[in-house]
């Protein structure tokens, strides 16, 4: 896996043009110092995230392809995140931080997985059990489209999953004697930090409404010899500010100073010779 994202790195262009794109794959060094860049990019760079569902599309989601401009995007329950680290870098100089405004891949991406839920693919327990960040495509038209009962048993099973850990977490605190004022206040707690995965369970089910009333107005029929059409969340993510090569190197030495060379320093100091060498080989294989 190493040996292949070097090859990768080998042969993506920069889009930036801060470093020279024909590397071989034997310049190893230079291979190195440019992951590194790229790294501390990703780290640092202030970013902006959207999410939203499109609605009743008949392409596939393709992880090149910005969706925010089109017309089947759903921008009822669009969700876009600016982090306040995002909005404190936009206030540095430009000697630290340069404004830019670019796609910044994830993982998800990257791999470009596609999970298809279908009439045959599917379970109860997928839309609960499905990665927050997953690119889960259901069809919802079509000889393999998914059925209402299918749909509303997914929505119904996900909502008795979400309630199901919140009275096992209530349960906990009653087993262990804590206070009901404390139970409650807790249980609100827990509600608020996950009020998303509520959320998202919603506006799933809300979008293959909105599907099912647009093929209505638009005279669309519902049936198996009908041209497939599918319902997908799309996240992206778009980079806006960026950290200046000088800023990501100095990053970088304080990170090899706090977290590998000082902790070091410590366990040699202490004595305690074999936990410091674990601790430096474990450490030089992580970074």
């Amino acid at each position: 896996e190493i040996w292949g994202a070097l090859e990768l790195l080998s042969h993506h262009p920069d889009p930036l043009k801060r470093l020279p794109a024909d590397y071989k794959l034997a310049d190893f060094g230079n291979l190195l110092l440019r992951a590194i860049l790229l790294r501390q990019y990703h780290q640092y760079a202030g970013v902006r995230h959207c999410t939203f569902y499109m609605e009743g599309s008949r392409d596939l989601p393709t992880p090149n392809v910005s969706y925010e401009g089109s017309k089947l995007a759903d921008r009822e329950f669009r969700k876009e995140r600016v982090t306040l680290y995002s909005k404190l870098t936009q206030k540095f100089p430009e000697s630290w931080f340069h404004k830019c405004d670019m796609r910044q891949f994830n993982v998800e991406d990257v791999l470009d997985r596609t999970l298809f839920v279908t009439d045959a693919t599917w379970n109860l327990e997928k839309l609960f059990c499905r990665r927050k960040a997953a690119r889960i495509v259901m069809v919802v038209n079509g000889p393999s489209r998914v059925a209402d009962s299918q749909v509303l048993s997914s929505f119904v099973c996900a909502i008795l999953g979400n309630f199901l850990l919140l009275s096992t977490f209530v349960a906990f605190l009653t087993w262990g004697d804590a206070p009901f004022w404390l139970v409650l206040v807790l249980t609100g707690v827990v509600v608020f930090l996950n009020r998303d995965a509520f959320r998202r369970i919603y506006v799933i089910y809300d979008t293959y409404q909105d599907t099912r009333a647009r093929r209505a107005l638009d005279g669309i029929e519902t049936s198996d010899s009908a041209r497939s059409e599918a319902i997908f969340q799309v996240t992206e993510t778009h980079r806006l500010t960026q950290p200046t090569n000088p800023l990501c190197w100095t990053l970088f030495c304080l990170e090899i100073f706090g977290l590998l060379v000082f902790p070091l320093w410590m366990l040699f100091d202490v004595g305690n010779k074999a936990i410091a060498i674990l601790f430096l080989v474990l450490g030089v294989f992580s970074s």
